[in-house]
Formats: structure tokens, sequence, C-alpha cells
């Protein structure tokens, strides 16, 4: 095997901020699957189960848009160089991948 780095992954904070949204939306999302299922559908969700969606996905969905705002609004300090602040590095080593 040899030590080449297989692949160099960067991305800002501004760019994984898009993954939290996402998230906070899809939880959004979930809780109108089921307000629909609801209203809609021929079976009821057990109360303990509604009331557990109603209010995990909800706050849950705050936390990711929190997560997401302080993304976009701090910058990384991960050494003195201008490049690293903003940007992370991902380079998986080959011992990691191997199957």
């Amino acid at each position: 095997m040899t030590d080449q780095v297989l692949y160099f992954f960067s991305k800002t904070r501004k760019q994984r901020s898009k993954l939290y949204i996402r998230m906070g939306l899809f939880c959004w999302v979930y809780v109108i699957g089921l307000l629909l299922y609801e209203e809609f559908g021929d079976k009821s969700v057990p109360d303990d189960l509604h009331l557990a969606m109603v209010i995990a996905f909800p706050v849950a969905s705050a936390i990711l848009f929190l997560v997401a705002w302080w993304h976009i609004r701090k910058p990384c300090h991960l050494s003195g160089d201008d490049y690293s602040r903003t940007v992370y590095h991902r380079i998986p080593q080959p011992q990691v991948l191997v199957v």
C-alpha cells in the first residue's frame, strides 16, 4: 500500500452551514408530513410519538439553524495563516479506507 494521499477536500464554513440548514428544513418537513398523515390518513399516530415529534423536531431545527448561523458568522481559527482560518481540510489516510 502506498503512503500517498487519496484526495484533498476543503469547504468553507459557509459551505458547511448549508448542511445544517438542509437538516433543519427537513425537521420541519417531518413535522408537516406527520400532520398531513394525521389529517388525511386513516390511522392516527400514538399521542406519545406525536408529542415527541411535534416538540423534538422544531427544537432540533432551531439548534441546527443556530449552528448554521454560527458557522456563517464565526471564522475558523486553526493556525496562523489566512487560508486555513476559513477552510477545513480533509485528507484521509489510505489505511483507513482498506476493506
